[in-house]
């Protein structure tokens, strides 16, 4: 799985870099993209997936960055752009439960 190779990722540099990914996408990735790389990885199952939509607006934005072994989320980063009712910002609460 993409998200699984991207959490596993290290860069071998004579100093250290921060290393971030910014994941964009649908709902669903959104979602199961933070819960996958966070410290302890939490799956998304089929039950959450029903109206995700609405905790998680398509093309949401999730910034994360790379600790020891594992990423945490970063917020407020990127501002979140808002058009006719439509936002990128997701339901914090619900995409971090445990």
């Amino acid at each position: 799985m993409i998200l699984n190779a991207i959490a596993e990722q290290s860069e071998v540099s004579h100093y250290e870099k921060e290393l971030k990914v910014l994941v964009v996408a649908h709902a669903s990735t959104v979602d199961m993209a933070v819960g996958l790389l966070r410290d302890k990885p939490r799956k998304t199952v089929d039950m959450e997936l029903d109206n995700i939509a609405i905790p998680v607006p398509y093309c949401s934005l999730a910034y994360l960055k790379k600790k020891a072994s594992y990423w945490i989320p970063s917020a407020h980063q990127i501002p979140p752009v808002t058009y006719e009712f439509l936002s990128t910002k997701y339901n914090h609460y619900f995409v971090h439960r445990p």
